[in-house]
């Protein structure tokens, strides 16, 4: 439904990707990216003949200070999407009510796997909020969490690995790692750039 984790290994295409899903879907986009990958995607988009799509590009730490008009955006596409898995961060604060209004979301990592559970919660929560609502839930179910003297609730741990992983690539990520698709990879080019 247009909505996703593209979590495929470095090198294999998810820019290219994301411009064919913006072509698409059409006008209005929005990419959220870290701010030295801004004019990166400036270029790509002219490289692969979007440049007629109506593309506004933001980096993660502007989206507090001078954020994006509230448009109904067709997609939002978050590049490096793990720079916003921390719930409680002030960039994913901001991004997320955009990911969550958004007709289509693609979320982009060529590291989906986090240090812990609890750094699933926001891009599963944008991306199908019906199946993951609440923090409060995510962490209960997957997350091990604990009362403890000091805190609410450790949410450090993991529980129902299994079933986790089953629902990420059942219902969240699409992801292929360069050694399933190296036979279909065209040959590499270096060419060497003076700077």
């Amino acid at each position: 439904k247009g909505r996703c984790l593209l979590a495929h290994d470095m090198g294999l295409g998810k820019s290219v990707q994301a411009i064919a899903l913006m072509q698409h879907y059409g006008s209005p986009v929005l990419i959220m990216c870290p701010a030295f990958l801004k004019s990166n995607w400036e270029a790509q988009i002219e490289k692969w003949g979007a440049g007629d799509l109506d593309v506004t590009i933001v980096s993660y730490d502007s989206l507090a200070t001078s954020p994006p008009s509230m448009r109904c955006w067709r997609l939002v596409v978050a590049d490096e999407s793990h720079y916003i898995k921390h719930k409680d961060a002030r960039r994913t604060r901001c991004a997320i009510p955009i990911l969550l209004s958004s007709a289509h979301v693609l979320l982009m990592s060529g590291t989906p796997c986090p240090n812990r559970p609890e750094e699933l919660f926001v891009p599963m929560h944008v991306i199908r909020p019906t199946i993951v609502n609440t923090f409060g839930w995510f962490a209960q179910r997957y997350c091990d969490a604990k009362k403890t003297r000091f805190s609410n609730f450790d949410t450090r741990g993991s529980s129902r690995k299994k079933e986790l992983a089953w629902l990420l690539k059942r219902a969240y990520m699409m992801r292929f790692t360069k050694s399933e698709v190296m036979g279909e990879m065209p040959p590499k080019t270096c060419s060497r750039v003076h700077v």
